[in-house]
C-alpha cells in the first residue's frame, strides 16, 4: 500500500459522546499480516476518530517509506481505549539500501 495518508486506519466514532452514539463502533479481533506499505504517513493508525481499539496484531510486515509504524492518534475531545495492540517481526527497508 502507498498513499498520501494513513494506510490503514481503525477508525469508530469522534467528539464528547462518541462512546454513547449507538451508530459509533469499536475495533476489535484484527490482525495484519503480510503487508507491503510503501509511502504513507503511518502503515497502521489507530485513528483520531477511534473510540476503542482492541486486540490489534501487526506482524511480518515491509515497512520500506512510511513515516510511521505505528501511530496512535489522540483528541481531546474524544474518550479513546487502546488496548493489547502488538507489533512483531515487521521490517524496514534501509534508507541507504541499494545506495553507494
Amino acid at each position: 500500500m502507498a498513499v498520501n495518508d494513513d494506510a490503514i486506519a481503525l477508525k469508530g466514532g469522534k467528539g464528547p459522546w462518541a462512546d454513547k452514539d449507538s451508530t459509533n463502533g469499536e475495533n476489535t479481533n484484527i490482525i495484519i499480516e503480510d503487508c507491503e506499505f510503501g509511502f504513507c504517513h503511518a502503515a497502521l493508525t489507530c485513528g483520531s476518530e477511534a473510540i476503542h481499539n482492541k486486540n490489534i496484531v501487526m506482524r511480518n510486515c515491509h515497512v520500506n517509506e512510511a513515516k510511521r509504524l505505528l501511530w496512535l492518534k489522540m483528541r481531546p475531545d474524544t474518550p479513546q481505549k487502546y488496548e493489547y495492540i502488538t507489533v512483531e517481526n515487521n521490517f524496514r527497508q534501509s534508507e541507504n539500501h541499494g545506495k553507494k
